[in-house]
């Protein structure tokens, strides 16, 4: 049933309430938008929050004792480990085990760290010690007994800071932000009220026909042992309607787990009534933190819109059955697309995670995240419950990732067989109203982690010296002949495809589970490349092994359907709220594709007509492109010029940009309206260095021009450790400092015209050396026309030598929330990933 039929259900509804004041038995239709309470502070009456829950009133102090007592875990060879509980929480468990977790310390009695040593093995002469899933192991010297626990203090001011977060005496929230929240526990986000007890929030609400309150709570641990615990709290739900109140529900809390609450609302059926919950302490209102999750009012439905994406991490198109692919990698899911529409050419809008999920979840380019609703944000205002489950570092908090779902759940590469089991949960969960699920599953991406009963099924046996290297990291250093590239390319493409082979038996289930009314979208955020232009991964470059994907879309009303006409990931979250009903996607970059699913010529010329952006890397040169509607596709990188022509190259090996007539001209023009942001001429600094920073040079760099700089910025950076450029008075400088380098690409708007750079003057300082020049009035004037890098000056020496030359790029959002660095919040994800060194 369309959002349509069930608001013309909910007017014939209310208009039977008005006239014969019965109430209409219509539990098979939502009559209205569920209410949100946890996002509806415009009908919040009232907030009564405590001072503190904070034991003594004093905030969680940045060390907790070990408490307990040893337990002897392993024993060999005359070594000994002994295990006890960690006293501090919030801790990311996916960190390589050679090092500790971000910001922790092990102190003894004397206030010394003892030393983090990742090898049980090993025989160091003094303690050691690791952390690994809430345990502390501790390996005293051999033949020495482990020291008293109460002696051993754990410091981590990460987990004093989530519970000071928590308080109304320590948080910087002010009371409603403070208790209308998102709440982040280990590796789980959710969206819902805060309430300290003894706390109350009340809401004026609408009570529905067959009207229910659902929501689930528990209490918040202490992230910080103190040797202190709630002795339990209660949750109340209280309604008031003509200077009555009643307790709806009460739910005793007395431990950490989700209590489930459902509360029939028929009595109040059609009514406006003031709706609380209230948390009341035990006999001590330490640390009795209630935290509601997604407390909604709703009228249950038999019939409502499930809405699942199943998002595919680096899944090309060519290795799935129904795209082609002679491996038998996917049957499960080509038995399923066979009742669906199945997009032949569809393309990410970048190479890697990141931008490319910002953009398929908002319908516009990736630099506008932030500045618009996103999809979850979207339904949720529609009323539908949403959820994420997701396995990848770059769709984390840490990267804004997890703003606007209801329920958000990231845990490191996760298996796809979790990931299937709790979208399946959630759902089941939810049957009875809107719901929205996105699965994503990561087991495709580097590095291979498939069961043993997928491990030989293509592989083969593991080349030689290729030990421990299945990542990105580890494949670049190595120095392959053709003979054994192709060795190693076969085995890796066999990896690849167990790992699909293996998402494809678990999506099976999820599959079989949704009914023909689910609308059901299978999408990846990218390809992966195996050798076809030299390299291995992604993030590196915008070829079509890296940027066409999956994309196949089942709904009720399609008819199953094969489309040829090119169309962007842009297009998914438009097209979603297409279906549904919802307004907005008319004023998204992306175009709804519900037009090409159900045949229609009009939609089909309209979209073929229009070019298709792509940009944005993670590592290397940075580059932009675009591919026209006459398939040719223009590629914009360290200062040059590419051009394809994918009908006839479509592995892209000839660039008609190398050609002594090269046909560049209107490419810049034609990226600007796919991006719907201005493109321009600019000036690239470039400099030497390996990955993204100019890392054996120390000093600085200036650069000035008689008309003055706008703007300059440089390429992500995943380490945090490029220094920033700075325009002060139209005058850029960047220079070094401890732990900061040069980034080794700096790109500059210039006040004036880009293709008129005389006057400019580049100086490079470095120690007691000065280098500058300036570009002479005689020199040929840049044409961006020409594919070519043109050098419009260069100064410096050896390491320190940088170069300006002329780039075509779209121009930074004003306020755009682009990923500069996670400040260290990520590495070890990152490193697990193999995007970091360990």
């Amino acid at each position: 049933m369309t959002r349509g039929a069930r608001s013309s259900v909910q007017a014939v509804a209310a208009l039977l309430l008005a006239i014969t004041g019965c109430r209409p038995d219509l539990p098979q239709v939502a009559p209205g938008p569920p209410q949100l309470l946890a996002r509806s502070g415009e009908a919040l009456l009232a907030l009564d929050l405590p001072e503190t829950n904070h034991p003594g009133g004093e905030p969680a102090p940045d060390e907790a004792t070990v408490r307990g007592s040893w337990e002897r875990c392993w024993e060999e060879d005359g070594l000994e480990q002994h295990c006890i509980e960690l006293p501090v929480s919030q801790v990311f468990y996916g960190h390589s085990l050679r090092s500790a977790p971000s910001g922790m310390e092990l102190l003894d009695e004397q206030d010394r760290a003892l030393r983090y040593h990742w090898d049980r093995t090993a025989r160091p002469a003094g303690t050691t010690w690791r952390v690994r899933n809430g345990v502390l192991q501790l390996r005293p010297p051999q033949g020495e007994p482990p020291p008293p626990p109460e002696s051993l203090r754990v410091r981590y001011p990460k987990a004093a800071a989530w519970e000071n977060d928590l308080d109304p005496a320590t948080s910087a929230l002010e009371h409603s932000a403070f208790a209308m929240r998102e709440v982040e526990l280990d590796d789980e986000r959710r969206h819902g009220v805060l309430l300290p007890a003894p706390a109350r929030a009340r809401w004026t609400v609408a009570v529905p026909p067959s009207g229910v309150l659902a929501l689930e709570a528990r209490l918040l641990p202490p992230a910080v042992d103190r040797g202190l615990r709630s002795d339990g709290a209660s949750l109340e739900v209280r309604v008031s309607a003509d200077d009555v109140t009643t307790v709806a529900a009460t739910r005793a809390l007395r431990d950490d787990r989700w209590k489930t609450v459902k509360v029939d609302l028929s009595a109040w059926a059609g009514r406006q009534v003031e709706l609380e919950l209230a948390s009341t302490p035990g006999a001590d209102a330490t640390l009795d933190r209630v935290f509601v999750s997604n407390p909604t009012v709703y009228t249950p439905s038999r019939e409502p819109a499930q809405v699942v994406l199943i998002f595919v991490d680096t899944l090309r198109r060519d290795h799935l059955g129904l795209y082609g692919y002679e491996r038998d990698t996917s049957p499960a899911i080509d038995r399923w697309s066979s009742g669906a529409v199945v997009f032949e050419d569809a393309r990410a809008t970048s190479s890697w995670t990141l931008p490319a999920a910002r953009a398929l979840l908002t319908g516009m380019p990736q630099g506008a995240w932030g500045q618009v609703p996103s999809l979850q944000e979207r339904l949720a205002a529609e009323g539908f419950t949403t959820a994420a489950f997701v396995a990848n570092a770059f769709l984390t908090s840490a990267f804004d990732m997890g703003d606007g779902w209801g329920r958000y759940r990231y845990e490191l590469l996760n298996p796809a067989s979790d990931q299937i089991d709790r979208a399946l949960a959630f759902l089941e969960r939810h049957e009875d109203r809107d719901a929205m699920v996105m699965v994503q599953l990561m087991d495709p991406h580097m590095p291979y982690s498939e069961p043993g009963a997928y491990r030989e099924r293509w592989a083969g046996e593991q080349p030689e010296g290729l030990e421990g290297k299945v990542n990105r990291r580890g494949l670049r250093d190595m120095r392959l002949s053709d003979e054994r590239q192709q060795l190693v390319r076969d085995y890796l493409v066999g990896r690849y495809d167990q790992n699909i082979a293996y998402v494809d038996d678990q999506l099976a289930r999820l599959l079989d589970e949704l009914g023909d009314d689910a609308v059901v979208v299978l999408f990846s955020d990218h390809g992966e490349e195996f050798f076809e232009h030299g390299s291995i991964e992604h993030g590196h470059t915008l070829y079509d092994e890296l940027l066409r994907v999956p994309l196949v879309l089942r709904a009720p009303g399609l008819t199953p359907a094969r489309v040829a006409t090119p169309v962007s990931l842009l297009d998914l979250t438009p097209t979603l709220l297409d279906l549904l009903e919802i307004p907005g996607a008319e004023a998204l970059a992306g175009h709804s594709l519900l037009g090409l699913a159900r045949g229609e010529p009009e939609a089909a010329e309209q979209l073929g007509a229009r070019p298709l952006f792509f940009g944005g890397l993670l590592y290397e040169d940075e580059a932009w492109g675009v591919r026209a509607p006459d398939g040719h596709k223009w590629i914009s990188r360290g200062g040059r010029q590419e051009l394809y022509a994918l009908g006839e190259d479509p592995d892209e090996q000839q660039d008609l940009a190398r050609g002594s007539t090269p046909e560049v001209e209107g490419y810049p023009a034609l990226l600007e309206a796919a991006l719907g942001r201005e493109v321009q001429p600019l000036w690239r600094i470039h400099g030497r260095g390996t990955g993204r920073i100019v890392n054996s040079f120390e000093g600085s760099l200036e650069l000035r021009h008689p008309d003055g700089l706008v703007q300059a910025w440089h390429p992500i950076s995943l380490t945090g450790d490029m220094a920033a450029p700075v325009i002060d008075g139209g005058v850029l400088r960047v220079e070094t400092s401890p732990g900061k380098h040069l980034p080794r690409e700096i790109f500059v708007q210039p006040a004036g015209d880009a293709l008129d750079p005389t006057g400019l003057q580049l100086t490079i300082v470095s120690g007691d050396d000065r280098w500058e020049r300036t570009r002479p009035d005689s020199a040929t004037p840049p044409s961006p026309e020409l594919a070519r890098r043109q050098t419009i000056v260069s100064a410096g020496k050896g390491d320190g030598r940088f170069t300006v030359s002329l780039h075509h790029a779209p121009l930074p959002y004003p306020d755009e929330l682009g990923v500069q660095s996670t400040g260290g919040s990520m590495d070890e994800h990152l490193k697990a990933l193999g995007y970091l060194d360990e």
